[in-house]
């Protein structure tokens, strides 16, 4: 289904999510004295309301992969939806140029994955085009348009490529697009990888 983000459809922002990064550093920092990386074998990101939240999470995943070189990493670009960016250019920024290069993977959008690589997509090909140009080895490309009744959700490597076909709804719950990189991430800590699918 397609993707949702809980405060671009007026369910609010999530609480304490408007904290700046000055505020979360202490806990970060905590973190590190603890070694509270140790046995990480996996990490997600999403929602960023500044940019230093953004930078803070990057700082930790540094720290996390030095601790673990084969931590995995799923960056959940949320970025805008439709033809726009719904946070602002800083954070947008912060993603892309902080998080992105420490990703095993990536989950965007239509719009996210175009506006990361700065190409047009509209269409399967334009989305498996646009995810191997990505720093990352793994993209999961979500709502990507199939026809007029249906929609993909492709997981894309250098090589190969899977897809999933839905149906178009017309209303489909808040929040279910997030579910696919949770899934994923899970599915990939346990060792399990999508089929290859030929084009």
């Amino acid at each position: 289904p397609p993707k949702h983000r809980p405060h671009a459809r007026g369910n609010g922002r999530p609480p304490g999510a408007g904290r700046p990064g000055a505020e979360i550093m202490p806990i970060r920092n905590r973190l590190a004295d603890w070694d509270g990386w140790k046995g990480c074998a996996g990490v997600m990101t999403g929602y960023f309301a500044e940019a230093g939240q953004g930078n803070i999470a990057a700082s930790c995943i540094r720290d996390m992969k030095h601790a673990n070189p084969e931590l995995y990493v799923l960056v959940d670009p949320v970025l805008g939806d439709g033809d726009s960016l719904y946070v602002a250019a800083d954070v947008a920024q912060a993603i892309r140029d902080a998080l992105l290069p420490l990703a095993t993977c990536i989950s965007p959008i239509l719009f996210e994955l175009a506006w990361l690589t700065g190409k047009p997509v509209s269409n399967r090909p334009d989305a498996v085009s646009a995810a191997r140009a990505m720093p990352c080895g793994e993209v999961l490309a979500t709502s990507i348009p199939v026809d007029a009744a249906s929609i993909a959700t492709l997981a894309i490597t250098t090589l190969e490529q899977a897809h999933v076909l839905s149906r178009l709804k017309p209303s489909v719950p808040h929040e279910t697009g997030d579910v696919v990189p949770v899934l994923s991430l899970n599915f990939r800590l346990m060792g399990l990888r999508a089929p290859q699918v030929s084009d």
